[in-house]
């Protein structure tokens, strides 16, 4: 670039990409506009005739007017309705597009050189539209706008003879992502050119390419253009990464990664409560936490056909005040324990210092917990009488139809929590994990539909489920129990940093959520984008996730949250 005397720049895919990944994509979503807005009658198609119609005028290069006119020839579209569909389809472009903020800062670094900077484009839009759109992306001071539609000459028919008549003599040159019409194009010209590759072909060149498998309709195209524009806008970046995504921003982790998979497990939540005429959805607590603020964004929007709350259980909480019988107790001990069966009793089942007696030498731990069972169901009494308090308190009594969320489990909160009401919940998970103690109960999933174990596991989630229960959990600290004061949380044990980071994750999801909640959802394309924020397709440089650590206080154990990706 510092030996050209005039550097030119593609547009479209270059300095300006589309958040939808098919150019045609913006065909179909003015379509649907037209469409909600009565604009065509929903038997009248639009994208596929105006597909056709600038297809018929090729290989000419007509312009946005040609087009029309062609389109109102095919199918009889009336003048004054042709002109909305006009105005529409332009504001779909200008909604669309979004820069390459690597391409930008190049195309200023050209200008500070005091390089003649020109754009070359093939495209319907005329010079002064193409002006204004750049313009809107901080793009000024440009020196020359060559279009196909204005010269009538494409790029691979004459377009860069134009250029270089028009600076004769001067080193040309030219910047694009298409080998043919930018690269070849320009260099039988005499001009010299160098290829940026677009996003789209960033996609199926990298990591990511499974991506591509998931590109057959519109919302699936919509959700990965977004993902496109926001993660591969910058055409360097596998020089840096070696051909790896680049995870350095905690936003952007719940925005593009996480936030798809939230957004349509709540679509599917609001729809499969409605079927079932759940009237109050009680949200787990620490899983539920975000569930929640997003149910609250989308009620100021629609209207959701169920009350929720956002309840506090935890193992640690409901296990002691639910057990019922000899049977429950052995079960719930039996549940994974790293540490001494005094401590489990302590911990497990809330039972005080002078209530525990010492195991005997050859005891079973069987034996051990069973001699401890009268004093475990008498404590479950008063427990269950606090809970009942607390429950109520929060408007929550036996009777109505409740459903209970949870993000990945066998089904533990919902089961005591059952027992502790008195009447079945109708559980609504990400996934389940198959236990035979809990297979009466009533849970239906997102993933798979049926009980999930991890050799059957048809999705990613399943071997990643941990890592991603982090990032919807709750900033506030594990529920420990619940007294005749009130609820008692565990210590916090995460830094400040942490929880700014969690945060920020989790405002990445909810703004992703508003913006795809009314866009069909799409689980596999969502489980895949998840499963990118691995090792060995993503250089993670979150603080949050590099350092950060998983406590399991149920059953006394630590994961560290880097060795799970």
């Amino acid at each position: 670039m510092r030996a050209a005397d005039v550097v030119s720049f593609d547009v479209f895919d270059t300095l300006l990409m589309r958040r939808c990944l098919e150019p045609t994509d913006v065909f179909f979503l003015v379509e649907q506009e037209a469409h909600r807005r009565g604009l065509l009658s929903q038997s009248v198609p639009f994208a596929k005739p105006r597909i056709l119609a600038e297809r018929a005028l090729y290989p000419g290069q007509p312009t946005l007017d040609d087009i029309y006119a062609r389109l109102m020839q095919d199918t009889g579209i009336a003048e004054d309705v042709a002109k909305e569909l006009r105005a529409l389809e332009l504001a779909e472009e200008e909604r669309q597009l979004v820069p390459r903020t690597a391409m930008m800062r190049l195309l200023h670094e050209a200008q500070a050189m005091g390089k003649t900077v020109i754009v070359t484009s093939d495209m319907y839009l005329g010079g002064q539209a193409i002006g204004r759109l750049l313009l809107m992306h901080g793009i000024t001071g440009l020196d020359h706008v060559f279009v196909s539609s204005d010269t009538g000459v494409s790029k691979t028919g004459g377009l860069f003879d134009l250029v270089r008549q028009t600076y004769p003599g001067q080193h040309i040159l030219h910047i694009g992502d298409n080998a043919t019409s930018d690269v070849h194009a320009a260099l039988s010209s005499g001009c010299d050119a160098w290829l940026v590759p677009s996003a789209r072909q960033m996609l199926a060149e990298s990591a990511c390419a499974p991506l591509t498998e998931h590109s057959r309709d519109l919302p699936e195209r919509v959700i990965l253009g977004n993902f496109l524009t926001r993660e591969l806008h910058d055409p360097f970046l596998f020089q840096k990464t070696q051909g790896r995504l680049r995870l350095a921003d905690a936003y952007a982790l719940g925005r593009d990664y996480a936030g798809p998979m939230v957004a349509g497990f709540v679509q599917w939540l609001i729809e499969r409560c409605r079927a079932d005429g759940i009237e109050m959805l009680l949200l787990g607590a620490r899983d539920g936490w975000l569930i929640r603020e997003i149910l609250d964004d989308a009620a100021r929007t629609m209207d959701l056909p169920f009350r929720y709350r956002y309840v506090y259980v935890s193992r640690a909480a409901c296990t002691p005040a639910g057990v019922e019988d000899e049977t429950d107790v052995l079960y719930a001990a039996g549940l994974a324990w790293d540490g001494t069966q005094e401590a489990l009793l302590k911990n497990r089942f809330h039972l005080a210092e002078d209530d525990i007696r010492p195991m005997e030498d050859g005891e079973s731990k069987e034996h051990y917990i069973r001699r401890h069972i009268p004093v475990i169901l008498r404590r479950r009494e008063t427990l269950r009488k606090h809970y009942l308090h607390y429950l109520e308190s929060e408007g929550i009594r036996p009777g109505r139809k409740l459903g209970f969320f949870d993000f990945v489990s066998s089904g533990t909160c919902q089961l005591w929590l059952e027992k502790i009401l008195g009447q079945p919940l109708h559980g609504y998970y990400f996934l389940r994990i198959q236990d035979p103690y809990k297979e009466k109960l009533s849970i239906q999933t997102y993933y798979e539909g049926t009980q999930v174990v991890y050799q059957t596991a048809k999705c990613h989630l399943m071997d990643n489920y941990f890592f991603m229960e982090n990032i919807i959990s709750s900033p506030e600290t594990t529920l420990e129990s619940v007294g005749k004061d009130g609820l008692h949380f565990l210590p916090e044990t995460r830094s400040s940093e942490e929880v700014r980071d969690l945060l920020a994750i989790q405002q990445g999801i909810r703004d992703t959520v508003r913006d795809l909640l009314q866009v069909p959802e799409r689980r596999d394309l969502a489980d895949e984008l998840l499963n990118l924020v691995r090792h060995e397709t993503c250089d993670v440089e979150i603080e949050y996730l590099r350092e950060g650590v998983l406590e399991d206080e149920f059953c006394h154990r630590r994961f560290q949250l880097n060795e799970m990706l």
